[in-house]
């Protein structure tokens, strides 16, 4: 009732008390009850919930009360398919939260399991397909960041044992601001952008006027200095 109220009203209040009485009724209830995975599941879904304000601590309630849910449940059990997907759900939040690449894949493996023991026939079916699908979009995303961020390592160290007159260093530093300007388009984080646009003019300084390659780098930098221009108007 507390946390239907919450959901129709956003009083912090009503969801404080939720989760106060779904505690309480998961310390009253034996492991062995048939309710029980089902009370921890409620329990860890309120828990997520008040996490939305940044409260770290209840995500990490949250995902500890689901496992056990999982845990005291029988693969044959209707229910475990529910409990599977909100564990990997509040997996992957944890995830994006704080960054650990084991959150991803423990929210993986369970999301997976829920997909498994659903009958292709299962109304659920296709909601659960979807979240594993989302969760391994998340994969591939991070391991994008981490090789551009890997390529973004050895292009600084290019340029910075490159003197301003040599040939290539034009040429480096805007493959540096290139790689920065992507890794804005990853993160969100202007200083990437901002890093960028430096480079990208430090290339077109140091670029003779009739280079063939002056253009190039005049257009780039003239792209990220756009990008700019809609990120602060954002």
């Amino acid at each position: 009732m507390s946390r239907n109220s919450f959901g129709h009203l956003g009083e912090l209040a009503d969801l404080e008390n939720a989760i106060c009485n779904q505690q309480k009724t998961a310390e009253l209830t034996d492991d062995k009850h048939p309710d029980k995975p089902g009370i921890l599941n409620n329990l860890g879904n309120s828990q997520e919930t008040r996490s939305d304000a940044s409260r770290v601590a209840d995500l990490e309630n949250a995902i500890f009360n689901q496992q056990k849910a999982v845990e005291l449940t029988d693969d044959r059990h209707p229910d475990k398919l529910m409990y599977l997907n909100n564990l990997g759900n509040s997996q992957a939040t944890r995830f994006e939260r704080l960054g650990e690449l084991a959150d991803l894949e423990n929210a993986i493996c369970n999301q997976r399991k829920a997909v498994e023991l659903t009958d292709d026939g299962h109304p659920d079916k296709p909601g659960l397909l979807t979240n594993l699908g989302q969760v391994k979009k998340l994969v591939s995303d991070a391991q994008r960041v981490g090789r551009s961020r890997e390529c973004h390592l050895h292009q600084q160290k290019a340029v910075e044992l490159m003197d301003d007159g040599h040939p290539n260093k034009p040429r480096c530093l805007n493959n540096l601001g290139n790689s920065q300007e992507t890794r804005f388009g990853h993160l969100g984080e202007l200083a990437d952008l901002e890093n960028a646009i430096c480079n990208q003019q430090k290339a077109v300084e140091i670029t003779d006027d009739g280079h063939p390659t002056k253009p190039i780098s005049l257009n780039t930098s003239g792209n990220s200095q756009a990008a700019r221009s809609d990120a602060s108007a954002s």
